[in-house]
């Protein structure tokens, strides 16, 4: 699923779904529970109430794609682009066929007024889906 910022499309992939299946599939209760919680801010667009609540699931269990793809969207969202920029390198190094991921950086490159830095992600995630409009429109930026 795509959702508008600023006029610009980035995945808003519900994964947050996907790390609360992490947690829960044997991590603390209380962790799946704020990730439930978390999950539940964003679906209700609150994504600054969502981000400290990441924070703490991201200090709590690191190296997690899930949830630092979760923070860095809820940044992202958030309007936080420049907080989010690190979250998804650390997705895209751990994942690096993250489409999530690269759309994101992408965006929030082009948020922050960095096209030549939204390149490299954008031609990835062309790389790995050839048809994705998103990324084909915004490779327009591609500068000589």
């Amino acid at each position: 699923l795509l959702f508008q910022s600023k006029g610009r499309s980035a995945w808003r992939a519900v994964p947050f779904l996907f790390a609360m299946q992490l947690i829960a599939s044997g991590q603390d209760d209380a962790l799946a529970e704020k990730s439930r919680t978390a999950g539940g801010l964003m679906a209700e667009h609150k994504y600054n109430e969502a981000i400290p609540i990441y924070q703490e699931l991201v200090k709590a269990i690191p190296g997690n794609p899930g949830l630092l793809l979760d923070l860095g969207l809820a940044q992202a969202m958030a309007g936080q682009a420049a907080q989010a920029i690190p979250q998804f390198e650390a997705v895209l190094k751990l994942q690096p066929k993250s489409v999530p991921a690269l759309t994101s950086l992408g965006e929030c490159r082009l948020e922050l007024n960095q096209p030549k830095m939204a390149i490299d992600p954008l031609q990835r995630l062309l790389t790995l889906e050839p048809a994705n409009r998103d990324a084909r429109s915004i490779s327009a930026l591609r500068l000589s």
